[in-house]
């Protein structure tokens, strides 16, 4: 079982090809995807995801996600 903590700056971050919010509905589906992944490959998926969702969007709010195995 895993333990996520997070604030909303990911689901709230603009991007994408519409400039428009990620959601915490696609923030709930990357959870899910990624949940079975090593902690340390977690981090690097949800990285290249904000990454490339961000493009050229500016971060405009703290991303916290904390995630751990019990």
């Amino acid at each position: 079982d895993s333990i996520y903590l997070l604030s909303d700056g990911f689901a709230d971050q603009f991007g994408g090809a519409k400039g428009r919010r990620f959601t915490t509905k696609r923030m709930q589906q990357l959870i899910g995807n990624f949940q079975d992944l090593p902690m340390k490959e977690q981090k690097e998926k949800y990285d290249e995801v904000i990454t490339r969702w961000m493009g050229k969007e500016e971060q405009i709010d703290d991303i916290t996600l904390v995630g751990f195995t019990l």
